[in-house]
Order: C-alpha cells, then structure tokens, then sequence
C-alpha cells in the first residue's frame, strides 16, 4: 500500500500540515482551527489522534487517517461540522466515546475490521448520516453511540453484539428496520426510544432483560412478542406507541404474561405495560397491586379506567398524556398520586381525590385543561411543582388547612380561576406558585406566610389589591411582575427587603400604603420605577 507521505498532496493540503500540532507520534490540536479547511491528509508519523485534537474544525470536509495511527481518542473529530467524508485505516480497534459527535455533515462511514469498540456517543448528532457498516468485529457499542442521528434510515448490527446499549440508537425517527442479533442478552434502557418509523422488532429468545422505556414512542410500532427467556422488563418499555395494537408473551414464559394486550407479571401484581392502541373502558384487575411507571402514557382511545383497590400508589406518569380520558375513579386505598400522573390529559373534566391520598406529586395535573374543579382532601400536607400548571379549565379549588407549601408553578397558567382561598396553614408559597393566572381578580395571603418565591404572582393582570401579611420579611424579585391591573398595594412594617422587580411592570397609577419611611425607601429603591408620590406612609397599619 502506498504510504500516505508518498502521496501528491494539494496546495491546501499541504497548508493544512503546517497548521498541526504534532509530538511524540500524537496529534495533540491545530494552531488555528479556523484556517484549517478543506482536505487533511494526517501524516504518517501520526500513531494517535488525541483527545479533541481536531476538535471544532468546522471548515474541514475531509480526513484521510494514516494506518500508522491506531487510537482515536475522545472527541477527537467532533464537532466538524463540515466533514462529509473520512477514511478510517484498519489499524484502529477503537473509535473511542464523543470521536465523531456532531458531524452534522458526514453522510456515511465505514467502520474497518479491525475495530472492537465504538465508544458511547461516537456518532451522537450526525445528523447527515444516512449509513453505517458495523463489521463483526465489534463486540462493544457504547451508549448513545449513534443516537439522535435522524438521517439514519438502516443499520445492521453484528452477531458479535451481545448487549444493546442504553439509547444506542434513541432518537433515530427514520430508521426503519432492525434485526437484534441472536446472541443478544440484554436491550438497554432508551435502546430505540423515538424511532417512530419502526413497526416491527423482533426480539431473539437469548434476550433476558429489556430496560426502561427500550422502545418508547416508537409511534408506528404495532405489534410486540415478548419470547420465553425474558425475564426482566423495566418500566415505560411501550410508553407512546400509539400504534401498538398487540402484546403478546410466549406461554413458556414464566416472569410475564399479557391479557387484552396489556403486559403483567406472571402474578399479574403488576402492570408493565399496555398497548398504546387501546380504546374505551379498561378495568384493571383485583389482583394487581402496582402499576408501573408510564405503563398506559400516551393511550389516547382510552375512556375511562376503572383502578383496583388493592391499589396503594400511582406511579410516574402512568396516564400521561391519555388524551380521550374523560373520568377516573380513584379507589380509597390509594395513598400516593406521583409525579406527572395524569399530565395532559386534556379530556379529564372531574377527579376525586380520596381522603387516603397524603402525597400529590409535581406535575400530576399538569395540562389537565378540562379540569373545572377539584378537592384536595385534608390528607395532603403539600401541593408539589406544577401539580395544577397550564389547567385552564380550572374555575375553582379548595385547598384544605393542612396544606403547609404550595410549590413552584404549582398553579402558574390557570386561567379560569377567579379567586383563591390560601388557609392559614401555609407558609410557603413557591416561585410562579400562581403566575399567569390572568383571571385571578383577589387573593388572600395568611399571616403565616414567611416566603413567596420569584414570580409567585407574576402576570396575574386581573388582581387589583394585594396585604402583604405581617409574616412576611422580604418580598423577592418579580413577585407581582406585570401584575398590570394592581392597583392598591398594602405593606407592613415587617418587610425589611424588597427584591429588585418586586412590583415591575404594574398599573403605573398604583398607591401604596406603607407602614414606614424605611418600607418606603426599599420600594422607591426596587427598581420597579415607582414614583414617590405612589406611596403613602401610615405608621398606624
């Protein structure tokens, strides 16, 4: 083979040598990465490319490696955002993690036999790549090795691969077919998550072990068997496939089973997983005790659902986005309702929280826009993080007085509701606990509250009067931001801080009362262009 000093080099080329940086056989960067375009020939005296040795060298389109270089080292190429082509010598054996993340422009790539390992994120964000030859070889593809690359329309993956990484290929939308080598043991968590083009994989019997949401919003995936040898499979597995009409498990299996397509184990004490594609009225059975983490996200035909009583906590997320669902009993066993459970559903229009339920976690009713009214029983202590965020339908709520925080944008977005009793329980109010909420003409703040966040009131266009308690010691930044109908400002004494913003953005004509020349002096200096003649000091408040 020639050997690549031998070759005739162009004027470009020849410029580009000059610009690398070069010691002891390793290429370890360039002088200006900027003048480096074109064509790069590496030299042969080159036995390693370093760790981000080329490193952001946008203007370079192609590289030609020597086979003197046997390592390739982390990120040592990414971020070229020019290359469209490269010569790999068959001296390399691994092409180490992030070595070619974010070539937006490469198209295609030969991976050479020699190579054993791809390392995770090697290919990350190529989003040109169309193509890739994996060799036998390979016995190792790191995770995320080439996932997010949209272009990536076919890969075969060699029968030396044993374990699918996490996300090896999440985020591929126009792969479309995938064959799992049949010494597979293992598919990672995320392993296909978003190739909405798949419609079919066929899992081998060697597979053991399917981690967390493996094939979620695989959208145009319609049928799944589950074979004998499986006998772990992670939470979300089918979360969004909203095309999966059929689950089925080999009757040999003696970890899961499925039923009208929806996916237990064996004991049915747990659901994994349900078909995206279901539709109506789904009871689930009195034996099940858990329902696992987005196990019905994203079925939108389901009606309504009818929960078992030995049910004690609703997982993650587990309705998420079931759009068509219009009620849901929640039996009186349940005690925890978890994060996101029954975030957008969009359809949902009542709910009754039993009295059993100490915990609602953030997010639960996030975008539950048919929503018009709820109870929050006297069990719960606490309303997480965007629990009630974006419920616009939302007119009224109750909030009981064991309710000590209200949290971040725990109702931020709802803009049907016109008043809000806050009980005297409560001493936190979050950041953006309340902001946008446009409707919102009163409210009233307890004394026993000690801390209101950032933004906790901001936009709320429709309030006209706001008591700060005596609780209170400092109002922060942009509490009550572009509150532009707030007209009647009263504070106490107690306040000693008043953040910058605070009161940003209101009715420009707003009066404040203020209990003394020092409360004054904060707000005129809160850089919410307050005017002196805007306050009044009355020491008898």
């Amino acid at each position: 083979m020639e050997r690549i000093d031998e070759l005739p080099l162009t004027a470009e080329e020849k410029a580009n040598l000059d610009l690398l940086e070069i010691a002891d056989g390793i290429l370890t960067g360039v002088t200006d990465e900027e003048k480096l375009v074109g064509s790069l020939v590496i030299p042969d005296s080159v036995t390693e490319i370093a760790q981000q040795a080329l490193f952001c060298c946008k203007a370079l389109t192609r590289i030609i490696i020597p086979s003197s270089v046997t390592k390739i080292g982390p990120g040592a190429i990414a971020c070229c955002t020019g290359l469209t082509g490269i010569v790999i010598p068959n001296s390399i054996t691994t092409i180490d993690k992030y070595a070619f993340a974010y070539c937006s422009s490469l198209t295609d790539i030969v991976i050479p036999d020699s190579v054993t390992v791809i390392g995770a994120a090697a290919f990350y964000k190529c989003t040109d790549l169309t193509s890739v030859v994996i060799p036998d070889s390979v016995i190792v593809i790191g995770g995320h090795a080439f996932s997010k690359c949209p272009a990536l329309t076919d890969i075969v993956i060699p029968d030396s691969i044993t374990e699918i990484a996490r996300a090896v290929f999440a985020d591929c939308p126009a792969l479309t077919g995938i064959v799992i080598p049949a010494r597979t043991t293992k598919i990672g968590c995320k392993a296909f998550s978003g190739c909405s083009s798949l419609t079919r994989v066929t899992i081998p019997g060697t597979v053991t072990e399917i981690g967390e949401y493996a094939f979620s919003c695989c959208t145009n995936l319609t049928v799944m068997v589950i074979p004998n040898g499986v006998t772990e499979i992670r939470d979300g597995v089918f979360s969004w496939c909203k095309s999966l009409t059929n689950i089925t498990v080999d009757d040999a299996n003696t970890a899961y089973c499925s039923e009208d397509n929806i996916l237990y184990t064996k004991d049915k004490k747990k659901v994994i997983a349900a078909a995206g594609a279901l539709k109506g009225h789904i009871v689930i059975p009195d034996s099940v005790t858990e329902i696992g983490k987005d196990a019905f996200a994203g079925c939108t035909g389901l009606a309504n659902i009818t929960i078992s009583d030995n049910i004690t906590v609703i997982s993650e997320s587990t309705f998420s986005g079931c759009t068509g669902l219009t009620s849901i009993v929640i039996p009186g066993t349940v005690t925890k309702i978890e994060a996101y459970v029954f975030s957008g559903c969009s359809s949902l229009t009542g709910v009754t929280i039993p009295d059993s339920v100490t915990e609602l976690g953030n997010g639960a009713f996030y975008g539950c826009t048919s929503l018009t009214s709820i109870v929050i029983p006297d069990s719960v202590t606490e309303i997480g993080d965007n629990t009630f965020y974006d419920c616009t339908g939302l007119t009224s709520i109750v909030i009981p007085n064991t309710v000590t925080k209200i949290g971040a944008a725990a109702f931020a977005g709802c803009t049907g509701l016109t008043s809000i009793v806050i009980p005297d329980s409560v001493t936190e109010i979050g950041m953006f606990a309340f902001y946008d909420c446009t409707g919102l003409t009163s409210i009233i703040i307890p004394d026993t509250v000690t801390e209101i966040g950032i933004y906790a009131f901001g936009s709320c266009t429709g309030l006209t009067r706001i008591v700060i308690p005596d609780s209170l010691t400092a109002i922060n930044g942009a509490v009550f931001y572009d509150c532009t109908g707030l007209t009647n400002v009263v504070i106490p004494d107690t306040v000693t801080e008043i953040g910058d913003g605070a009161f940003s953005g209101i009715n420009p004509n707003a009066h404040f009362t203020v209990a003394s020349e020092s409360v004054k002096e904060l707000l005129l200096n809160s850089s919410s262009n307050i005017r002196d003649e805007q306050i009044t000091v009355d020491v008898n408040l």
